[in-house]
């Protein structure tokens, strides 16, 4: 029963019943003490001594737009009474811009406490006659017990009290996908009721609606809303506010007051329903593969701090001439003062070439002269592009001009440079990519890193003397006057160094920490900035660069798995293998019974290898995970398989029984990184591609016996993907001694020179070997 009027509770009389809330009634007394009329609400049951003490923490808090807990007693709490009526719609939004932002206020001065609400809906906000808004209840439901997870089988309006005194779970319609598959809440899913809040003001109606609980649930967990219903200008607002999985969702409150701040007064590009298409919108660059699209910001330090914040964002097109395909990670870069991106991609007659787009046009222009093109890097006054090609660092002014050979036998995986002149880029030391240093005008390479150790994509520091580089997994600072290193992030992809951050790839995940340039550590934790990066499997390496400035560009990796399919010669789909997944390296047995296949898990660069029953679709592992094993080549009676792995400094030929019998066996251990590519019928070698006399050349080793190993094309240029036909007479390879990738053949067996090329090569404008299989 309601308490009568006149009642005390301490030192609080009971002047009138106001109403029943989700812990109990609720009244309306005076506080003789101080004078002040208090709201009052009463649970049916005693609070416990954690209650107590954590409604108290919340107390402490002082906000204009949070309603004030007063006291707290055994079975009861003291608030501001607030005036004024609850939070409706629809409005329009100039006129709820003002309330949204009170919002933000509010519910950033509890998070930044550490304090979260969990129970955010418009009957718990507030607008006061004077317009103030008001958020009641904060920090009740986290305080109640931050462990315990969402009960969704509870009504709608879940009760303070529904399982245990002192728990207030939720209302359904609010809830964030979290709390409705019961974990836990944290701030994030506060930002998730809070763009359904502001949804709900702006559309008139809530964002999800059902005529059950469980309809509720389902539709918070599985359905969008219909953003039609909301402007424009906010609408990737509340897209981010409110994606499904948290990881994804804007990070910070407050990082919506910067982009009303931004956003509201101009409309941006049009919303994104997609998780990837949706980073465009939030100002993170993007370069995705196929028309190389990008969307450019200037990012400030609080975006490496925060996360992805909104800021002065644009998107644009950069589209070749012809189609492009996706690019290795390391084929484009921003200019240091962040205003240009020189970026690979074929001319018109096919050839790869470096570009040049300006961030304000909107035009890319060829540089003439950069044929073969790779590994683009700027000199630190943004006006020279250095570059790959052929194995030799060249470099060309931006704005065009004649290309200048700086070195040669450089390797593609990244380079630097810094003030003075010096360039620091990976080169081939047997078999093994090590960083030396070399002068812009030209000259000797000298090294700077262990000639034992892989070291690539370097990035230097603010002294313009040490630079960040990746080593295998793992991140080191290494310096122009000397090989020796410091290790700085394990398990990591490449670095770069940015307005007092390193950026850096884990996974497939790219983050930022702040990084003491004095004593080369990373301090504070690492933020999350963007997910599902393009990698290269060859060396973990990440697509992004970042300006001095702190412009990010990235490209993303494809966001859906893939299915195997068949299809007939008419290009008709006739079936499928296996279920869905990252697959990548297909190889068919030689009677078409099975798949041998690399397989990435979900946020990993790291390929396993697996074969696939082609009749009955199962698939089986075949290496653990772990070691980066891919590429892998079928034995012709199917009973072993070759790949190459990277379980040592360097990528290397192993051996496997598909039965799983047998060791591991690891063939030619001392002569460097190699590719496997084909088997011969005979089933007495293997080609592979081997880093030698500062190019990549095609090898043999024979799959019995002792493993001997003979170079078969070995020149200045870059053969790879030796192919033997299926009568094991010829040899099918890619070289760019033209210039450009294009397809030779060679006879098989036969001395090594460069004179077993054929008068021409069997494709024009380009082209790649591929494997050919016959199944008759």
């Amino acid at each position: 029963m309601p308490l009568p009027i006149g009642a005390r509770l301490g030192a609080y009389e009971i002047t009138a019943h106001i109403g029943s809330g989700g812990m109990g009634d609720v009244y309306r007394a005076h506080d003789s003490r101080l004078g002040r009329d208090v709201a009052i609400k009463v649970s049916a049951e005693q609070f416990g001594e954690r209650f107590e003490r954590e409604a108290r923490t919340i107390a402490a808090l002082n906000h204009t737009n949070i309603c004030h807990l007063y006291d707290v007693g055994p079975n009861y709490l003291v608030m501001e009474i607030v005036e004024g009526q609850t939070l409706a719609g629809p409005l329009p939004l100039n006129e709820a811009l003002p309330l949204i932002r009170q919002l933000i206020d509010g519910i950033e001065a509890a998070h930044d406490k550490a304090i979260v609400h969990r129970d955010l809906k418009p009957a718990n906000i507030k607008v006061t006659p004077d317009g103030v808004v008001k958020i009641l209840d904060f920090g009740l439901a986290k305080a109640a017990d931050p462990d315990v997870p969402v009960d969704t089988a509870n009504s709608p309006t879940m009760t303070f009290g529904a399982t245990k005194a002192g728990v207030i779970l939720g209302t359904a319609a609010y809830m964030s996908p979290e709390q409705a598959r019961g974990k836990p809440a944290d701030r994030r899913s506060d930002i998730f009721s809070f763009g359904a809040v502001v949804y709900e003001l702006l559309a008139g109606g809530p964002a999800f609606t059902g005529e059950s609980v469980a309809d509720l649930l389902s539709a918070v967990l599985n359905t969008e809303p219909d953003w039609s219903k909301v402007p424009v200008s906010i609408r990737g607002l509340l897209q981010w506010c409110m994606e499904k999985d948290r990881r994804q969702r804007l990070q910070a409150i407050g990082d919506a007051r910067r982009w009303l701040d931004v956003g509201s007064t101009a409309a941006p590009a049009e919303a994104r329903s997609s998780t990837r298409q949706m980073w465009l919108t939030r100002g993170v660059a993007a370069v995705l593969g196929v028309a190389l699209v990008a969307a450019v910001v200037i990012l400030s330090p609080a975006y490496f701090r925060k996360g992805p914040t909104a800021g002065p964002a644009y998107t644009a097109s950069i589209i070749p001439p012809v189609d492009l395909t996706v690019s290795p990670p390391n084929r484009f870069a921003l200019s240091p003062d962040g205003r240009r991106l020189a970026f690979v991609a074929p001319d018109a007659e096919g050839r790869n070439v470096l570009w040049i787009r300006a961030l304000s046009g909107l035009s890319s222009q060829p540089l003439a002269g950069t044929e073969g093109a790779t590994s683009p890097f700027w000199s630190p006054d943004s006006r020279y592009v250095a570059f790959v090609a052929g194995r030799r660092l060249r470099k060309i002014d931006a704005a065009g001009g004649q290309a200048t050979t700086i070195a040669d036998g450089v390797g593609g995986n990244g380079g630097a440079w810094t003030q003075g002149d010096v360039i620091v880029v990976p080169v081939s030391v047997g078999g093994v990519s090590v960083l030396h240093r070399v002068s812009a005008s030209g000259g000797p390479t000298t090294p700077v890193a262990p000639a034992d150790a892989t070291s690539y994509f370097p990035s230097f520091l603010p002294d313009g003397r040490h630079f960040v580089y990746l080593g295998l997994r793992d991140v080191y600072v290494g310096s122009i006057d000397g090989p020796d290193r410091t290790l700085v992030l394990e398990g990591a992809g490449n670095a770069i160094y940015a307005q007092g951050y390193l950026v850096f790839l884990r996974e497939t995940t790219l983050y930022s920490q702040r990084f003491d340039v004095e004593h080369f550590v990373v301090t504070g934790e690492p933020v999350r900035l963007a997910e599902r990066i393009q990698i290269s499997t060859g060396s973990g390496a990440g697509a992004f660069s970042v300006s001095e400035t702190g412009t990010l560009v990235y490209q993303s990796a494809a966001a859906a798995p893939s299915q195997l399919t068949w299809f007939d010669a008419k290009g008709n789909a006739v079936g499928t293998v296996g279920p869905p997944g990252e697959y990548g390296d297909l190889q068919l047995s030689r009677d078409g019974t099975r798949i041998a296949a690399s397989l990435t898990a979900e946020s990993s660069f790291s390929p396993t290898l697996w074969t696939l029953d082609v009749a009955r679709g199962g698939r089986s592992r075949l290496t653990p995970e772990g070691p980066e094993d891919s590429a892998p080549v079928w034995s012709p009676d199917a009973s072993r398989i070759a790949f190459h792995s990277r379980r040592g400094a360097t990528k290397t030929i192993y051996l496997k029984n598909v039965d799983g019998s047998g060791s591991l066996e690891r063939l030619a251990e001392d002569e460097g990184t190699k590719y496997v590519s084909s088997w011969s019928p005979n089933g007495q070698f293997l080609l592979f591609s081997r880093y030698s006399k500062g190019g990549i050349g095609v090898w043999t080793v024979e799959a019995t016996g002792d493993h001997k190993v003979t170079p078969l094309i070995e020149t200045p240029a870059r053969e790879v993907n030796g192919q033997f036909s299926p009568d094991g007479r010829w040899v099918a390879f890619q070289s760019n001694e033209s210039g450009r990738d294009e397809v030779y053949l060679t006879a098989f067996p036969g001395a090594a020179s460069a004179s077993r090329f054929l008068p021409r090569a069997v494709s024009f404008r380009g082209g790649a070997a591929m494997a050919v299989r016959s199944f008759s």
